[in-house]
């Protein structure tokens, strides 16, 4: 099922999902957590130099964040890095990654998987974006609450919080590398503000899917700048 489908068959239910529409649901975010955390930004929030002092207002979504101090969650990671595991399922970050990371968020990250079922892979958000999506959720009204449940429990069950180490490496427990299929060495790719974890030959097969077509490069100019 494509997450556009998935978002169709979501709105069209105007929030009266039930729990055997979970799939549904967990595609939507997969898609769109990376984004949420952005999209929801508060008025008194800069994109282009950020917020961190106390916000007293409305987000975007009618949110209220009085008292609370929002991180800055808009710097993307861009391209891709080769890396491979260690025999104590660790991987080295690439550089490009890892200074990006340690520069604007921090060494401490949450990763979890995908919801990807034809293609598994792993999700590494640093702990201030994946805070600020917890929150969001949280917050969420038109989510039913049997369903914010099983999407957190999804998340959080094979989720683990940790941290790059002193030579940038990260601990990938061995139940999330079994479900990625991933074997000793992997590519990570940018994904605004997360970084993914790839099978190569799975990644291979999700960008075959989504054929490059005239129609999808003009869409994509229409947004250049």
């Amino acid at each position: 099922m494509s997450p556009h489908g998935s978002w169709a068959t979501f709105r069209g239910r105007q929030g009266r999902a039930t729990a055997d529409t979970g799939v549904d649901i967990c595609q939507i975010f997969v898609f769109y957590l990376p984004l949420f955390s952005i999209l929801i930004l508060p008025s008194e929030y800069s994109l282009t130099a950020g917020y961190r002092g106390p916000i007293i207002g409305m987000g975007r979504f009618g949110k209220k964040w009085d008292g609370m101090e929002r991180p800055r969650t808009d710097v993307f990671f861009r391209g891709a890095g080769w890396t491979q595991f260690d025999t104590a399922g660790r991987m080295v970050v690439p550089t490009n990654f890892r200074k990006r990371l340690l520069e604007h968020y921090g060494a401490q990250v949450f990763v979890t998987q995908s919801f990807l079922l034809e293609f598994p892979h792993i999700v590494i958000y640093p702990l201030p974006v994946w805070e600020t999506i917890e929150a969001e959720i949280r917050l969420q009204t038109d989510i039913e609450p049997q369903q914010k449940m099983a999407l957190m429990y999804r998340l959080n069950t094979k989720g683990v919080e940790t941290e790059l180490d002193d030579k940038g490496r990260i601990l990938i427990p061995s139940e999330l590398r079994e479900y990625a299929r991933l074997s000793s060495r992997v590519v990570l790719v940018g994904y605004f503000n997360t970084i993914q974890v790839w099978n190569p030959d799975l990644l291979e097969a999700f960008q075959a899917q989504v054929p490059w077509t005239p129609e999808l490069v003009r869409r994509i100019q229409k947004i250049s700048v």
